[in-house]
């Protein structure tokens, strides 16, 4: 049982040193970066569907 909480406080650990290290300068935030992530790749697959049709 410790195993387990010892390996979830390590993983909760890297995640947060991970965000806080590739957060970018302008310090916009995880949601609007997944936002921003979310829309190129749907603007991606929408453009390719209208190559495709």
């Amino acid at each position: 049982m410790s195993k387990l909480i010892t390996l979830c406080l390590a993983v909760v650990l890297i995640f947060g040193i991970s965000i806080y290290i590739f957060q970018p300068a302008g310090g916009t935030g995880l949601k609007q970066q997944v936002r921003n992530g979310h829309t190129t790749v749907t603007n991606q697959v929408r453009s390719f569907d209208y190559v495709t049709n």
